[in-house]
């Protein structure tokens, strides 16, 4: 029983490392991008 409690909570934390990434990353990428259009522009 132990053993599957672990494993929901491993997996609930891979969900939510999973999730924060995919919130992250766009937001980080849009910025790189605006960062070089930017740099040409200038």
């Amino acid at each position: 029983m132990s053993y599957l409690v672990i494993t929901i909570q491993r997996a609930l934390v891979i969900a939510s490392a999973a999730v924060l990434c995919a919130l992250y990353a766009p937001t980080r990428l849009a910025r790189d991008l605006g960062a070089r259009v930017a740099a040409n522009d200038a």
